[in-house]
């Protein structure tokens, strides 16, 4: 997939997100960082410069197994991480979340993609547990040997210090 087609794929999305009636905090957070910037992740770092960066052992929850920064936010409302991996995997984790509500908007804005990209969903990539549901649709053309993989993780358990988490990634098909 060329980068300029990503790049527009992912400004068409980002625009119909935000222009939905009402997004939540969260969902707008992943398209106004993740997915707006997901072809230049330098203009990603510079957004969030203002933003504090967590050290290497708290930060080491957020990246997973990869290397790169994670910056916290604090809104007042609610706790948010922004975890960009070395990788060009993008993640937003939130504290809080409504979980209906952010799967609705999540599902809203991924499960079409602008021509001449298919959305496909992806069931069963993560498998769900009673209190953890894993939703993932992929944007390609059936020609491409890659796709763009977004995935939204929540959690409907209280003792979880995460409750919804959202990628973006290009993977293999």
């Amino acid at each position: 997939m060329r980068k300029a087609l990503g790049t527009l794929t992912v400004l068409l999305l980002v625009s119909a997100s935000c222009a939905a009636s009402e997004v939540d905090d969260f969902t707008y957070l992943f398209a106004k960082t993740c997915m707006q910037n997901f072809y230049t992740p330098e203009n990603l770092v510079t957004q969030m410069a203002a933003n504090p960066v967590l050290e290497a052992e708290s930060a080491k929850f957020f990246l997973g197994s990869g290397v790169g920064t994670a910056w916290s936010i604090d809104d007042g409302n609610a706790k948010y991480v922004v975890a960009l991996r070395n990788d060009n995997v993008c993640v937003v984790f939130a504290a809080q979340a409504p979980i209906e509500e952010v799967t609705h908007n999540f599902v809203h804005s991924v499960s079409t993609a602008p021509p001449p990209l298919v959305a496909v969903e992806r069931p069963g990539l993560v498998p769900s547990t009673e209190h953890i549901r894993t939703t993932a649709y992929g944007w390609s053309r059936e020609q491409d040997k890659t796709e763009l993989l977004f995935t939204l993780t929540t959690s409907s358990d209280h003792l979880s210090p995460v409750k919804a988490m959202a990628s973006v990634a290009l993977v293999a098909k």
